[in-house]
């Protein structure tokens, strides 16, 4: 019998969000059928970035990986790869990723220990189409592939005094490389008075978004809850988030979101993030200037 020994790891879980969702929709056969397509597609990834499974749980992959860099470029790996292969599935899904970079128990094939439960609690913490980790495991990352680093959040994490602070690695366009060293704090975002609705409409399209709402999607998947279907647009562009009684936009895109509020000058984010209020216009990877500007978004951020 060997007996358990401990090592430092990176611990990553990654899910399939809309498991559930496709078995009601697509019956089980079908519903297993695609999901082990996807499964399958996940674990190429992480074997590709010197990964071990260590096991899969219902529609969730458990891996560990030798390094935090090893773990960061498999999850952006698979988001991409889902992403690349939603576009041409008639019933998409999406990815939550979690991982953290620690010592764990090694008992035969399995791994356990706090580093296990931490991971366990990133993945619990992101959201569709999200990759969530911590500060303890980005001083242990050298550089990161095709994304960069957004503070989400803190929590407390059970049995442990210290608040841990939480940080999405954004991922958008592949062949992109960005080194976290050089990666700034977020400024505070600006205060503005409460809204709680926003409607986001654009051609034939029209989304609306409240408190209650887990967040709005803008972008060339089919997934996204508001799709523009244009060559400048990212395939995941940008998201809304509803935080502290404010709708903020978070651009994740190569060529950046304008944003033209009807009584201020235009203003252009990349890779950073923005409150909005009042009314006005977005327009993804285009100034409004261009003559092929297009047709650009129309939001309104109105009080119930």
């Amino acid at each position: 019998m060997v007996s358990a020994s401990k090592k430092t790891l990176t611990v990553l879980f990654a899910d399939i969000s809309e498991s559930t969702r496709l078995y009601e929709t697509l019956g089980d056969l079908k519903a297993k059928e695609i999901l082990s397509g996807f499964m399958e597609m996940m674990s190429v990834v992480i074997v590709k970035n010197k990964g071990i499974i260590v096991k899969t749980i219902g529609d969730e992959i458990m891996s560990t990986f030798e390094t935090a860099d090893q773990a960061a470029a498999a999850a952006i790996g698979m988001q991409e790869e889902v992403a690349f292969a939603n576009c041409r599935e008639t019933d998409p899904v999406t990815l939550r990723i979690g991982f953290h970079y620690g010592e764990v128990i090694i008992d035969g094939n399995d791994v356990f220990g706090d580093t296990v439960n931490i991971a366990a609690r990133m993945v619990s913490q992101a959201k569709a189409n999200q990759i969530i980790t911590n500060g303890d495991t980005l001083k242990a990352i050298a550089l990161v592939a095709a994304g960069d680093i957004r503070y989400v959040d803190q929590t407390r994490i059970k049995g442990k005094q210290k608040v841990m602070k939480l940080y999405e690695l954004i991922w958008g366009e592949p062949d992109e490389m960005t080194m976290i060293g050089t990666t700034s704090s977020p400024e505070p975002l600006e205060d503005v008075l409460f809204t709680s609705e926003l409607m986001l409409s654009y051609k034939d399209q029209t989304v609306k978004m409240d408190e209650k709402s887990p967040g709005i999607t803008i972008g060339r998947l089919p997934s996204c809850d508001l799709v523009v279907t244009d060559r400048r647009v990212s395939r995941l562009h940008a998201r809304i988030e509803f935080r502290r009684n404010k709708f903020v936009l978070i651009d994740q895109s190569t060529n950046g979101t304008y944003i033209s509020k009807l009584d201020a000058k235009p203003t252009v984010i990349r890779r950073d993030e923005l409150v909005l209020n009042g009314e006005g216009f977005l327009s993804l990877g285009r100034r409004f200037d261009k003559p092929d500007k297009g047709n650009p978004i129309r939001y309104a951020c109105r009080e119930k």
